[in-house]
């Protein structure tokens, strides 16, 4: 590859093209814009054992006397500023120019009490990384813009393979066609696309359904064609932390009146960085999409967060519930994702899902008047397992005005000041499907198949109750349970007819959703009921018959009876 003349480079495309290359040798590194003030950082590396730092400088000769100066004054601010705070594990000095002798000296004295080891990156070091990563250059200094662009435009005709429907082949008269056909073509133009454009990766799918579309490292934007059983998304990712600065993506809606739900969204959007899903309310988009993608777009929309305020992994928190009554604890662990950020940067939004999956809860941050908002948002349980979802159900059954909450790390202590509640927020949470999932948590005890919870939407009273008062009776409880009326065969023993007390065994058997799980033999002591015996056409010789006596139902209690030994 040919060296770079950097000096015939202006300044701007000096910074702009070393900042690109050094993240894309570093992809998580984080580019300190002007705005923000460098502080004596251009470019940061952030690792676990502390900071690598670029400082960058467009200085294309040996700097002068205001050039040193200016280099002096970044080291010492980031001294200052950083070094007190923060594990810097070394600073670059990065210039297209490498030290003279006498340069060497002067910075050899300039670095020499500097607290972490400091480096003078120069020319050799630039050519390096630009033959580590051609396409940057190509794109910014020759004209690899104009060959991507031409790329993309011939994806269409690339992606043309044999139709089995053509003559040649329903004839029989042409080669085979077998799916493997498409594989070196389709390589071939992914790798074209890829290695032509340095902020952005582009991946493509044909799918038989519309492909779920969920936010992973560095998704940017996909749009999906087609409909029936075809359908073909284009997917674009950054190649490094910030390659939207340098390239940005700009989108012009035009929409018809929304509603008021699509309002708020919008507004949430705006105001929060929340995700925005619209429907048909989308009339047009004009995008300008990178990779010669740039056209207008019809139909949904779904805008997802881009980035977090700090890192782009989730982590886990613990929060808790103080009773304030008992004073007991009711903690979760909770996911929490990157937070985001308003359109102005200046209202937070915070989302977190308990490890269980029985809730999330939404924290959001107004920068007018330093408020915090919580909110909380029961999940479907249905399918769910009943195990996983207790403990945040009995969370969310104690938010009430009184008892307080905690945050603190996924270890360690609790640390923060308890914030109060400040209202009930208990009706978040069904007290008859609380108890419902409690018992099958107790049930799951006599059974290795792993129990969920049923379709709640479908679940009925009866059904619920006797998931309950199995769970009940399994825990040695006395419970009580009514009957409509009871029916027996006769045995060849005397019926006594009339009122009076019965007791009846019987081995108990309970379904959850799908599972049936034997529970034991259960006695069932009635104390007052009016025994018959009735004949009819299918029962000539009778049947026993137990009904309720100036009550509309026969009351009974049950317990469980100790096994008996075969």
């Amino acid at each position: 590859m040919t060296r770079i003349d950097w000096g015939r480079r202006s300044g701007e495309e000096v910074e702009t093209v070393v900042g690109i290359l050094l993240c894309r040798r570093h992809p998580t590194a984080e580019r300190i814009t002007p705005s923000q003030g460098d502080a004596g950082l251009d470019v940061i590396v952030r690792e676990p054992d502390g900071w690598t730092v670029y400082q960058v400088k467009r200085y294309a000769t040996q700097p002068n006397a205001s050039q040193k100066s200016k280099i002096k004054k970044s080291l010492d601010t980031l001294i200052e500023r950083r070094a007190a705070t923060t594990a810097i594990k070394a600073w670059h000095l990065v210039t297209p120019v490498s030290p003279t002798p006498p340069s060497l000296l002067w910075f050899t004295g300039l670095t020499d009490s500097a607290p972490f080891p400091c480096t003078w990156s120069g020319s050799d070091f630039l050519d390096g990384l630009a033959a580590e990563f051609p396409d940057v250059i190509d794109y910014y200094f020759r004209d690899g813009k104009d060959r991507l662009a031409s790329a993309m435009a011939d994806l269409a005709t690339a992606m043309q393979l044999p139709n089995a429907a053509t003559p040649t082949i329903r004839q029989g008269q042409g080669p085979e066609l077998a799916p493997t056909v498409a594989v070196a073509p389709v390589l071939a133009t992914h790798d074209l696309i890829n290695s032509l454009d340095p902020h952005f990766r582009y991946d493509f799918s044909v799918d038989t359904q519309p492909p779920d579309l969920t936010r992973s490292s560095g998704f940017v934007f996909a749009e999906t064609r087609g409909s029936g059983t075809q359908y073909f998304t284009f997917k674009i990712y950054e190649k490094y932390r910030g390659a939207l600065a340098d390239r940005p993506i700009t989108l012009n809606a035009t929409f018809r009146t929304p509603e008021q739900a699509d309002q708020n969204a919008m507004r949430d959007f705006i105001d929060y960085g929340a995700p925005l899903e619209l429907g048909q309310n989308l009339t047009t988009i004009d995008a300008d999409l990178p990779g010669g993608l740039a056209g207008t777009l019809t139909g949904a929309i779904r805008i997802l967060p881009l980035g977090s305020l700090s890192d782009s992994q989730s982590r886990t928190m613990r929060m808790r519930i103080v009773d304030a009554a008992d004073g007991s604890a009711h903690e979760v662990k909770l996911h929490v994702q990157p937070a985001t950020a308003g359109l102005d940067g200046r209202n937070l939004r915070g989302m977190a899902d308990d490890e269980g999956g029985a809730f999330s809860v939404e924290l959001r941050y107004k920068d007018d008047d330093s408020s915090q908002t919580f909110q909380f948002i029961p999940h479907d349980l249905s399918g769910k397992v009943a195990n996983r979802v207790a403990s945040g159900l009995h969370f969310l059954s104690k938010l009430r005005s009184g008892n307080t909450f905690e945050i603190a790390q996924e270890f360690g202590p609790y640390t923060g000041e308890p914030q109060p509640i400040p209202r009930d927020l208990t009706a978040l949470v069904d007290d008859k499907v609380l108890e419902l999932i409690d018992s099958i948590v107790v049930l799951q005890t006599l059974t290795s198949n792993q129990l969920t919870v049923p379709d709640l939407s479908t679940l009925t009273l009866q059904q619920g109750e006797e998931i309950v008062v199995a769970a009940k009776v399994s825990l040695g409880e006395e419970v009580v349970v009514h009957f409509n009326k009871l029916e027996f065969t006769p045995n060849g023993s005397p019926v006594p007819e009339g009122e009076n007390a019965m007791f009846i065994t019987q081995d108990l058997d309970v379904k959850v959703g799908e599972l049936s799980i034997s529970v034991g033999p259960i006695g069932f002591h009635f104390e007052r009921v009016k025994i018959e015996l009735e004949a009819d056409a299918e029962n000539p010789d009778g049947i026993i018959v137990a009904r309720p006596i100036d009550t509309p139902k026969m009351k009974a209690v049950a317990r469980l009876l100790p096994a008996t030994a075969e």
